[in-house]
């Protein structure tokens, strides 16, 4: 088994990268990674061979699949993609040329060559649309922005790469993604809610809730919150489980609770223990009013979520929070 973390630069591939070398036991000489961005700091990509188990180069890159052939991968965790819901309503074509075009080429070089390997996939609840409960994978893919219409793309490739050329996939429709693992924590970096929260609570400036006229208890936003290192076990999981069953898989990662916008930052002020200005807005294009997922069909294969308690995640991350602001 020799593995690709594809976006090993990304918030999730970087985690992913450490925790399958030091929590998973895989030795880093079978673990190689690739970003179109410059490594960063990361200890599980620091080597006597660095040059060899990076490869600096986009999705679409020839150099890539020059990279997967010549060291022989056979394992690929696909984690790269655009993945801003609010940009892809103003800029679709970027993420269809990115998340799709890309995924595309590279999977096309590395069949032309002969390749059969696992392909483990980064996909999104965003694939589902708008629904008012509790969602299932047999539910029909309805995405209300470009996001998430790029990632029923690429499902759907998967689904021709199996029926056709008999390569495994298993695809990952994760929630929203939370949390810190060990001491990497996206700090500022990202569009997701909580480091917003912080970064508005830090600099004094409101946070914005987009939309309190939504269908919900509050009027606002509800979500699925499942931490980064329960994304990092279902990922290295899954993939041990569907060694000896190949097939084209999706998975939904989530806890099967919904917490609202507003219940969110009630939750960080409480450990905070100080208020944060918040700005009510209109509602944001491409924002489905619920997502909220059923994870009866990872529970059937043996997998759970662990560290997902949002009230053990926030408190974690004000912690640490707090720890940088003190440094």
């Amino acid at each position: 088994m020799k593995i690709l973390v594809t976006g090993s630069s990304g918030y999730i591939g970087q985690c992913f990268t450490e925790y399958v070398c030091d929590e998973q036991d895989v030795s880093k000489d079978l673990v190689f990674c690739t970003d179109r961005s410059e490594r960063t700091k990361n200890k599980s990509l620091e080597s006597y061979r660095p040059e060899y188990r990076f490869c600096q180069a986009s999705i679409g890159d020839e150099k890539l699949a020059n990279f997967i052939l010549d060291r022989e991968i056979d394992t690929i965790f696909h984690f790269a993609a655009k993945a801003d819901v609010a940009d892809s309503t103003v800029n679709p074509m970027s993420y269809f040329k990115d998340n799709v075009s890309d995924f595309t080429l590279l999977m096309s070089r590395l069949i032309e060559r002969g390749w059969k390997g696992t392909i483990i996939n980064s996909s999104s609840a965003a694939v589902y649309g708008n629904y008012d409960h509790v969602i299932s994978e047999h539910f029909p893919l309805a995405p209300v922005n470009a996001y998430g219409s790029s990632k029923v793309m690429v499902e759907n490739i998967l689904k021709e790469l199996w029926d056709v050329h008999g390569i495994t996939s298993i695809s990952l429709r994760y929630f929203n993604v939370v949390g810190n693992y060990k001491n990497y924590f996206d700090h500022y970096t990202s569009g997701h809610i909580f480091q917003k929260i912080l970064y508005s609570y830090d600099n004094k400036i409101p946070f914005k809730i987009f939309g309190t006229d939504y269908p919900t208890p509050d009027g606002t936003c509800v979500r699925d919150y499942i931490s980064i290192f329960d994304v990092m076990r279902a990922n290295f999981f899954t993939f041990m489980h569907h060694q000896d069953t190949p097939g084209c898989f999706q998975y939904n990662v989530s806890t099967g609770r919904g917490a609202s916008i507003k219940q969110v930052i009630d939750t960080f002020e409480l450990f905070l223990e100080d208020s944060i200005m918040v700005e009510e807005s209109y509602r944001r294009a491409g924002d489905p009013i619920s997502l909220v997922g059923h994870n009866g069909a990872l529970q059937r294969i043996g997998w759970r979520p662990k560290r997902s308690r949002l009230d053990k995640i926030i408190g974690q991350l004000v912690d640490k929070h707090r720890g940088k602001n003190a440094d």
